[in-house]
């Protein structure tokens, strides 16, 4: 249920009868506004430099970081819980500890001590239940660099990974395209005022899209639904690794894809996505032994793709599946 000292405007208007509690349950926001940020002093912590609260997380830094730039990445990171509450499915699934940790370290070495992969600027590290990103890119001279949305580029990066931690209990339960699309399609929804905005979500992603893979005469290369969804966990990492630089997008644009496929395919198919997510979620016992994985119902993967190339050609999107 989300919390206080934030707006969701509902899809839903009008007089609503009993017979259709469960199709309102299932609606989608219009829109997300997150409170303003909050930033103060934490508890010192042994080894770093600097500590700071925000609403949701606590901040440690190998340096001091700048308060500008400090406030906005708080608004930014504190707005994904916010957003995951808001969506009518059980997604918000945080780690136990009342605020979860991000850690700023100062460069590209101190990030790969710490967990991070080469090349990346942010990572949500499972097993410790945190957030690693590299203070000398986000908290650096080039962090007001803007997308074509207008938003700061490098904070996409926090919303991604923010989304992996506040769904955390799901991680390793679901598929990994899941996973990687609910953290793209949030980001897609970012606008550069602050608010996550579901109405337009389909310009939003054709222009999520056109920032990473570019465009060639509207048309954009995404990796095949069936080599997507085949992929596991440890194949996925694989995998993206494996690509030419020019080519690693291409998984993740197929998983925000898929992600957009389930959550605005109508009440149906929101339907069977919540009652997957709820037994995903079921505890392991007799009746419902950890053997017996609960599996997504979803078309095969290619009437799947032929589905979103139809989709998406209507919305003037040409997609091209290929590795």
């Amino acid at each position: 249920m989300p919390g206080r000292g934030f707006i969701v405007v509902s899809l839903c208007c009008g007089i609503l009868c009993a017979g259709r509690a469960q199709d309102v349950a299932l609606r989608w926001p219009e829109a997300v506004v997150p409170p303003e940020a909050e930033v103060g002093e934490g508890e010192p912590v042994a080894g770093w430099a600097t500590a700071y609260r925000t609403r949701s997380f606590e901040v440690r830094a190998a340096r001091p970081l700048d308060p500008a730039k400090l406030r906005a990445f708080a608004g930014v990171v504190d707005a994904v819980p916010v957003v995951l509450r808001a969506l009518p499915l059980p997604l918000f699934q945080p780690p136990d500890q009342a605020r979860p940790i991000i850690e700023v370290v100062a460069d590209e070495p101190s990030f790969l001590a710490a967990g991070g992969v080469e090349n990346m600027a942010g990572a949500y590290l499972n097993r410790r239940q945190c957030i690693v990103v590299r203070g000398d890119i986000l908290f650096g001279p080039a962090a007001a660099a803007r997308d074509l949305a207008g938003r700061r580029r490098d904070l996409n990066l926090i919303v991604h990974e923010a989304v992996h931690l506040g769904m955390h209990r799901l991680i390793g339960r679901l598929p990994p395209w899941f996973s990687e699309g609910c953290a793209e399609y949030v980001t897609a929804a970012r606008c550069a005022d602050g608010r996550f905005v579901f109405t337009a979500i389909e310009p939003a992603v054709r222009g999520h899209l056109a920032l990473y893979l570019g465009a060639e005469a509207g048309r954009f290369t995404v990796a095949p639904v069936a080599a997507v969804m085949a992929l596991d966990g440890d194949g996925w990492s694989a995998h993206v690794a494996g690509l030419p630089e020019a080519a690693r997008y291409r998984p993740y644009a197929t998983s925000l894809l898929l992600a957009h496929y389930f959550f605005h395919g109508g009440d149906e198919r929101r339907g069977a996505l919540r009652g997957y997510l709820d037994e995903v979620l079921r505890p392991a016992g007799p009746r419902h032994p950890a053997a017996a994985a609960p599996v997504l119902p979803a078309p095969p993967p290619a009437e799947l793709q032929a589905k979103l190339s139809a989709f998406w050609g209507i919305q003037g999107v040409r997609l091209v599946f290929a590795e």
